[in-house]
C-alpha cells in the first residue's frame, strides 16, 4: 500500500462514475493509508480556515470530504455553535465518514452534477479534492451554488494541477467577471514525508454579495 499505487492511480480515472467506483473500492483503508504516509493536507486547510475565519458562526460544508479527516480536525477548532455538514459521492467513503460522527448531515452528490438541491452554507471547506482526474477550475468556481451571498470558500488544489491547468486566470477571470473577490493562494505540504515533494495551493475566495 503506497502512494504511487493508491493516488496516482485515482488521478487515472475519465468519468465520474469509475472514480466513484474506485472510492467506493478503497474507502475501508483508505484512513490507513493517509496515516502511514503523514498526510497532513486536511491539517493545513483546517489551519487556514481558523486564522482567517475563526469568529464564524454559523455552517461550514466540508466539500468531497471522503473519509471524515478534515471534518474531524475542523470540529475541535470551530464553535459548537457551528453546523458543519459533509459531501461526498462515494458511498462508502460517506459510511466511513459518518463514523467520526463530526458532521450533521452528509449530502451524496457528485460535483460535476447540479448543486442546486444542496441548501447554502457560510463557508466551504476542501482537501484533497481537486486534482487530475477529479475536479476543474471551472468545478471550484461553480461551489459559489453552496455558499451564501458572501460566503468564503477554502479549498485545496493540487499544485501541478493548479498550474497545468490555469486556475489562477480563470479564478482571476471569475473575479473581474464579478462572481467571487477577495482571492488568495496559500502553497502548503500535502504529505509531512521526504519521499513525497508534492504541495497544494489553498485556494481562498469569497462569494460575491
Amino acid at each position: 500500500m503506497g502512494y504511487p499505487e493508491d493516488c496516482n492511480l485515482s488521478y487515472s480515472y475519465s468519468t465520474p462514475e469509475g472514480l466513484r467506483d474506485y472510492y467506493d473500492g478503497v474507502a475501508n483503508y483508505y484512513d490507513l493509508f493517509l496515516q502511514t504516509n503523514n498526510y497532513v493536507l486536511h491539517k493545513k486547510v483546517a489551519e487556514i480556515f481558523t486564522a482567517q475565519w475563526q469568529d464564524l458562526v454559523g455552517s461550514v460544508l466540508d466539500v468531497a470530504c471522503g473519509t471524515g479527516k478534515l471534518g474531524l480536525e475542523l470540529r475541535p477548532n470551530i464553535s459548537s455553535r457551528v453546523t458543519l455538514d459533509g459531501l461526498d459521492f462515494s458511498n462508502n467513503m460517506i459510511v466511513e465518514a459518518e463514523n467520526w460522527r463530526v458532521y450533521g448531515t452528509v449530502h451524496n452528490i457528485n460535483l460535476k452534477g447540479d448543486l442546486s438541491s444542496v441548501q447554502k452554507y457560510d463557508a466551504i471547506v476542501s482537501s484533497g479534492a481537486f486534482t487530475p482526474g477529479h475536479l476543474d477550475a471551472d468545478d471550484l468556481i461553480n461551489l459559489r451554488a453552496l455558499l451564501h451571498d458572501g460566503g468564503r470558500a477554502f479549498i485545496s488544489v493540487k499544485k501541478d494541477h493548479f498550474e497545468e491547468n490555469n486556475f489562477a486566470a480563470k479564478l482571476q477571470a471569475a473575479e473581474e467577471s464579478g462572481l467571487i473577490v477577495h482571492i488568495g493562494f496559500t502553497e502548503v505540504l500535502i504529505w509531512d514525508s521526504p519521499s513525497f515533494t508534492d504541495t497544494a495551493i489553498v485556494v481562498t475566495f469569497q462569494k460575491s454579495e
